[in-house]
């Protein structure tokens, strides 16, 4: 069965096998919806689409219990100088990422641009002396785990590549979400968590999830850090009376300095709307 159908509104043609553009008298393009607007004609010409902002960011965090051989600052830092998270963001899913330099993004009130300064540099030969200078000089294995998600997924198979030029064998290990999080509690169950990360207004929301040990209930902050130093940092910062960006800077500073968690990506984020809304709306923001 053939329908023919004549429309001026595209939403109308979105699911036809074929879509012929007329102008005037003549047939001037043909094709699906998908490939209409990969060509760039006048099809295409109705629709926009924009890179906008994104509130999410994804962080990897080492277990730093005993239970785990990240307890080993060296190890930490050895691990983070050896990830390239520039090489992560131009090829993940085709490159739609930017790399990350803290735990949420710049739209956040109290994020920094200048915390790019902080983020470990993708270094092979620090790498390598940090490795030298922990208890496992000679590698060892860690275990990464991750709720569904394809980034994630992607990156991991980058950071397998990566750590194994230092001796590290990662294994990947993705878990459906209730075992996701009930693992997630265990000290045993794991080395590294790569987490999706959204806040809409501080970055010192996020601290309170994962490091502020007294907000979350656990004692340690989400990857079993016990350290007063820390908490009271990060109590300062997210008080209502130290919240300012002197203290978010040096909390955040310590944070780094101490190879407590490594920020890695921020996705891009696209929208695409047809264009003859905008003779009838305004967009703030696009």
């Amino acid at each position: 069965k053939t329908n023919v159908i004549i429309a001026h509104r595209i939403s109308t043609l979105q699911n036809a096998d074929k879509i012929i553009v007329i102008d005037g008298s003549r047939i001037i393009e043909e094709g699906n919806h998908e490939e209409l607007v990969a060509q760039g004609g006048m099809y295409a010409d109705q629709y926009t689409v924009e890179t906008v902002p994104n509130w999410n960011s994804y962080v990897l965090y080492p277990n730093v219990s005993k239970d785990s051989p990240l307890s080993d600052e060296n190890l930490r830092k050895a691990v983070f100088s050896a990830i390239d998270i520039n090489l992560i963001a131009s090829t993940i899913q085709g490159g739609d990422a930017s790399p990350a330099y803290g735990m949420g993004t710049d739209l956040l009130a109290d994020y920094n641009s200048d915390w790019e300064s902080l983020h470990p540099s993708f270094d092979l030969d620090a790498a390598k002396k940090y490795m030298a200078q922990s208890a496992y000089p000679n590698g060892c294995e860690l275990t990464l785990i991750y709720p569904p998600d394809s980034y994630i997924a992607d990156m991991g198979v980058i950071l397998q590549s990566e750590l194994s030029e230092i001796g590290i064998k990662l294994t990947l290990k993705e878990e459906q979400f209730s075992n996701y999080l009930t693992d997630e509690g265990n000290s045993t169950a794991w080395d590294f968590e790569c987490v999706n990360l959204t806040a809409y207004d501080y970055v010192t929301s996020i601290w309170r999830m994962y490091f502020d040990a007294e907000a979350n209930g656990m004692g340690t902050s989400k990857n079993f850090i016990k350290d007063d130093q820390l908490q009271k940092l990060v109590s300062t910062a997210e008080s209502v009376d130290g919240h300012t960006q002197e203290n978010v800077d040096t909390a955040w500073k310590y944070i780094m300095d101490n190879a407590y968690c490594d920020p890695l990506i921020v996705p891009d984020m696209y929208v695409v709307y047809n264009n003859t809304i905008l003779n009838n709306f305004k967009f703030s923001g696009l």
